[in-house]
């Protein structure tokens, strides 16, 4: 059994759960933080780049009420950047021209096609971005149906700013067939 100061728990209030600030759906100024080009996918190392075309671009909130959201320790972490993560992916190239533009239009000077065909994902580090969420549901691990913020789409900077965006409507997660209705009446009543 864990052993614990009788002292310090006695004198311990009870948390009231914090005051965690969720992101809601809308458009944001974000700042890339890092870029993942390898990772783990059920226990095996994978190269993002060579075996899956795409990198995850790991952001913050860089303006407005929640700048500087995922820069606390607890989002410090790999492990953590489903919260905060949108991906590059040259698998679809109408998407990856959006993003890249909208990075260049949002960057001025910055080139990032170059920088993606050099492998030179360095240079993404510290660039700016708009990027709109919308809300989705999804089904808990209980059962229950809850909502999540989901990636939308990239925009410029100036897009955001100017409110020049739309954001997605709520995206329903498709709720399960109930069972049939057992007829009404017994078998008895069945004439054959």
């Amino acid at each position: 059994m864990p052993k614990i100061d009788r002292n310090e728990y006695e004198a311990a209030e009870v948390s009231s759960g914090g005051d965690f600030q969720r992101m809601g759906a809308g458009g944001y100024v974000c700042r890339i933080q890092a870029v993942r080009t390898h990772g783990i996918d059920y226990g095996n190392v994978v190269d993002y780049v060579k075996d899956k075309q795409y990198v995850k671009l790991i952001f913050d909130v860089d303006e407005g009420e929640l700048a500087g959201k995922f820069s606390d320790d607890y989002w410090a972490s790999p492990d953590k950047d489903w919260g905060h993560q949108f991906y590059l992916s040259w698998k679809n190239m109408q998407s990856l021209k959006r993003i890249m533009v909208c990075l260049e239009e949002s960057n001025p000077g910055f080139d990032a096609l170059a920088a993606f065909e050099a492998d030179r994902w360095e240079l993404f580090i510290g660039k700016l971005i708009g990027l709109v969420f919308g809300e989705e549901e999804y089904i808990a691990n209980d059962g229950t149906v809850k909502t999540r913020l989901g990636f939308g789409r990239a925009k410029s900077v100036q897009d955001i700013r100017d409110g020049r965006f739309r954001v997605p409507e709520l995206k329903k997660v498709a709720q399960p067939q109930q069972e049939a209705a057992a007829p009404s009446g017994t078998y008895d009543d069945i004439p054959f």
